[in-house]
């Protein structure tokens, strides 16, 4: 099985250097390893041009997480993958983890296969949370009762395995996302076309974040008001891509009144609270205007390419 482990980075060398010995150390060892560099300024570059079995992608600016995954599903799918597994640079894997994944495989309706995703003290990463949809099942499904119990519709690029065929399917992740819900967004348009995630709990990778926190208003401080931008305006575009438009409306007319509410309830520096507000109300009034479009892999070119 050709499996082809894409990993982006971006400025994070020495989580780099551990993720990519953790992956040459599986007890099932990837086919390729690509990184995606998203033009790093730390040494990233001149390392990954002496690291030995690993193909190297930079790009001319920083793309953000959902550029590079753009960049690196499209060399997986040029290296003919049968499954992608998809990290960021700050994903440490288990010696066992894809191994682990391996047995969903076979099944022709699993889209992506997820790991559990822990924090440095073993706890659940609460950035990396799934969302079960075994009550939201496709048509046809055959899968026994102890696999149903395991069945996400959403998952987290911080160790997503997806079908290698899937680009041809569903299209690339939207580039412009930049940052946070691509892979939310990317695994429920696998979910919603009639392939389900499974989430691979005996399966686990350690989240080397800084902190063990998740990107909501009860959590977030004002140093992460930037990124608090891109969760807004990529989740109300998620939101009128799937609303009925008259539900939407009012929804985000009630989210703006809770947020505002949530944020005063925090008590935080002025100036902190300052920098929430005008980055939740400025992704809000993007996500209205915002309108990414679905780029897909043209297969005919590919393969003269194969050829």
């Amino acid at each position: 099985m050709n499996i082809v482990a894409v990993v982006v980075t971006y400025n994070r060398l020495v989580l780099l250097k551990q993720n990519i010995a953790a992956l040459k150390k599986q007890t099932c060892l990837p086919t390729h390893i690509v990184v995606i560099d998203n033009c790093s300024t730390d040494g990233t570059a001149e390392f990954l041009r002496t690291a030995e079995g690993v193909r190297v992608i930079r790009t001319t600016r920083n793309t953000g997480g959902a550029g590079g995954f753009f960049e690196g599903i499209k060399a997986a799918v040029a290296l003919q993958a049968d499954w992608i597994w998809l990290m960021d640079d700050d994903t440490i894997p288990h010696d066992d983890t894809l191994e682990k994944m391996l047995p969903y495989t076979h099944q022709a309706q699993v889209g992506f296969i997820n790991s559990k995703v822990v924090w440095k003290d073993g706890s659940q990463h609460l950035m990396n949370k799934v969302v079960f949809g075994r009550q939201e099942l496709p048509e046809n499904t055959s899968f026994s009762h102890e696999t149903q119990q395991k069945i996400i519709r959403n998952g987290s690029f911080v160790s997503m395995l997806i079908r290698g065929d899937m680009p041809f399917k569903i299209g690339l992740p939207y580039r412009e996302f930049f940052i946070w819900c691509d892979d939310f967004e990317y695994s429920y348009r696998m979910f919603s076309n009639g392939f389900v995630g499974i989430y691979a709990e005996e399966s686990v990778v350690l989240h080397a974040t800084a902190e063990n926190y998740t990107p909501v208003l009860k959590d977030i401080r004002g140093q992460h008001a930037w990124k608090l931008y891109y969760e807004e305006r990529n989740r109300t575009f998620i939101d009128r891509k799937h609303k009925n438009p008259v539900v939407f409306f009012f929804s985000q007319l009630n989210k703006i009144r809770l947020q505002r509410r949530l944020i005063k309830k925090r008590h935080l520096p002025q100036e902190e609270e300052r920098a929430l507000l005008h980055q939740l109300t400025r992704g809000l009034w993007d996500g209205i205007f915002f309108h990414p479009k679905i780029e897909w892999i043209d297969a005919n070119a590919l393969t003269q390419k194969n050829k």
